[in-house]
């Protein structure tokens, strides 16, 4: 930091005195790098807001419909750096989102918007850490149910915390872990469409093989049982997880895109070269989830496109790559 170095006063310091200084640290500039952004109807029903998190601060933009972009509306400064940030929709359409994010001190917070005061109001709050319990090696991993039914985060090995919600979306008091047999874990997400909260989780065994799974989450037993899907291995470089609003799972790798719905699987070859392609983000382009959106370690985009029958059923994969 910059050294202060006063001048020496007769009444204070000796004037046979070396000169003294003093050290005065302070943060110059905000946090400028972006860890997560989603897109959610925030402020209202029929609006559309990008919520950015840059650690400790949290902003809201307006999209402008007129092709002004991107318009300022509030810069939250947070107790702790944010570690995942998710939109959390319990009423559906109508009504505004709500934003679910986590801190690396295992804090979380479900945060709305007050129209009245223009403020970010706190809904629910609270500390989900454990006393006991390794952290994950690959950071706290939210998923969030379809079906607004719970939440839950990976945050130690071989654990993961379940967050119970009632009918109208509200948390509930209590979190409990299940135990997970999983210990090294990628990703995972919950499924949509399923009777019961349905997990996907890709994880990688002692030999480096990654696999696919899916656990059901019994909320009144506190534990988790064999999902509908059997275990099914996939590529070796798999590292992202994508739930499907009608139903199934893609799987991100470095060479390839597939999608999973039980036993049918379909897959695309990301580059005709074989060059390895490391995706770091997605986002979904039409509600349906026909479309997506997604950006590799070297800032390139491509649009993932995806056929679909009349019963929801995959027929085609068609992934393009932007700006070429």
């Amino acid at each position: 930091g910059p050294q202060f170095a006063p001048e020496p006063s007769a009444s204070t310091v000796p004037l046979s005195s070396p000169p003294m200084s003093w050290n005065y640290t302070v943060t110059a500039h905000r946090p400028s790098a972006v860890s997560h952004a989603v897109t959610a109807a925030f402020t209202g029903p029929d609006d559309l807001n990008l919520i950015v998190a840059k650690s400790t601060r949290l902003e809201v933009h307006a999209v402008d419909g007129s092709g002004e972009g991107l318009r300022p509306l509030l810069d939250v400064p947070l107790y702790g750096r944010v570690a995942t940030l998710e939109v959390w929709r319990p009423h559906g359409a109508g009504h505004p989102d709500l934003i679910f994010l986590s801190t690396e001190r295992y804090r979380f917070a479900l945060l709305a918007y007050d129209a009245e005061s223009g403020e970010i109001v706190t809904k629910a709050a609270g500390d989900v850490s454990d006393k006991t319990g390794r952290p994950c090696d690959c950071g706290q991993i939210a998923a969030l149910d379809p079906q607004h039914r719970l939440l839950g985060l990976h945050m130690y090995d071989g654990l993961f915390k379940i967050i119970p919600a009632l009918a109208g979306g509200t948390l509930r008091s209590e979190a409990f872990n299940v135990r997970m047999e999983e210990l090294y874990l990628l990703d995972l997400c919950f499924l949509a469409g399923t009777p019961r909260p349905t997990l996907a989780t890709l994880h990688e065994d002692s030999k480096h093989q990654r696999y696919l799974k899916t656990h059901e989450v019994a909320v009144r037993d506190k534990a988790l049982s064999d999902g509908p899907w059997p275990q099914v291995a996939v590529e070796a470089s798999a590292s992202q997880l994508i739930a499907l609003p009608f139903g199934g799972v893609l799987v991100l790798s470095e060479h390839s895109v597939a999608c999973h719905s039980g036993g049918a699987v379909r897959a695309h070859q990301v580059s005709a070269s074989g060059a390895p392609t490391l995706f770091r983000a997605h986002g979904r382009v039409d509600p349906d989830g026909t479309r997506w959106l997604l950006s590799d370690a070297a800032g390139t985009l491509y649009v993932l496109a995806i056929g679909l029958t009349d019963r929801a059923e995959v027929t085609s994969l068609t992934l393009e790559r932007l700006g070429q």
